[in-house]
């Protein structure tokens, strides 16, 4: 074997041995990060799992709270129904603002109307109505200011309302109440609602007509009426 080919073994020699080595290396290398990648692979399994159950857990949790708020979300709502139910049996209005139970009684000779209220019906209307009463008031005596006559006109007056039952009709014109003259609405209507004597001048298909209104305390009446 001469001299070059000698040294051509050697190298190749060489070459294989290094690549047998650096073979060797990779290999543990790639175990190495295998053995590394199915470590975390575990981790992350467990980490998963744990994961898992905590959110099983908190959903449960969630699932408790949900049927407690929609517990107290039901109980709020039939809270609700019975407190509008109590609030309308208390304060609701007459229907369509007419009076089922007659206030006042009327008699009526020439141009003066003798009016009768009964204080103790009217304080219940009153006391039902409370929480609407300037509302009410107000729909069931519409009234406008003539500037012409300068005075005030009722106006589409609903039958059997409280103003109605007064004696007050579609057309008359407020001279005066008690020998004022008032032109505002909102103090006419204080005025005939106030449960206290009073003498209404209206003018009624060109006549004057004097509502004449007194009250009486049927409590008051009934209670002396038992002691004698």
């Amino acid at each position: 074997m001469s001299k070059t080919m000698t040294v051509l073994f050697f190298l190749i020699v060489s070459l294989l041995m290094g690549a047998i080595g650096y073979l060797g290396y990779e290999v543990s290398e790639l175990k190495a990060f295998q053995a590394t990648t199915q470590t975390e692979q575990k981790q992350l399994a467990l980490d998963f799992t744990k994961v898992s159950e905590n959110l099983g857990a908190l959903t449960d949790r969630f699932n408790a709270q949900k049927q407690v708020i929609n517990g107290f979300t039901n109980d709020l709502t039939q809270f609700e129904e019975d407190l509008k139910l109590t609030t309308s049996k208390k304060y609701m209005p007459a229907i369509s603002y007419q009076v089922e139970q007659p206030l006042f009684t009327t008699k009526e000779e020439d141009n003066q109307i003798a009016v009768l209220g009964d204080r103790n019906e009217i304080d219940k209307w009153l006391n039902k109505n409370e929480l609407f009463l300037d509302h009410v008031i107000k729909k069931s005596l519409p009234l406008e200011y003539d500037r012409l006559h300068r005075n005030v006109v009722v106006q589409d007056i609903i039958p059997e309302s409280i103003f109605y039952q007064m004696g007050l009709r579609n057309g008359d014109r407020i001279v005066l109440i008690n020998g004022q003259v008032i032109n505002q609405g909102v103090t006419i209507r204080q005025k005939l609602i106030d449960t206290k004597p009073k003498k209404v001048l209206v003018i009624r298909d060109n006549k004057k007509v004097m509502l004449d209104i007194e009250y009486k305390d049927q409590v008051q009446n009934q209670t002396n009426n038992d002691q004698a």
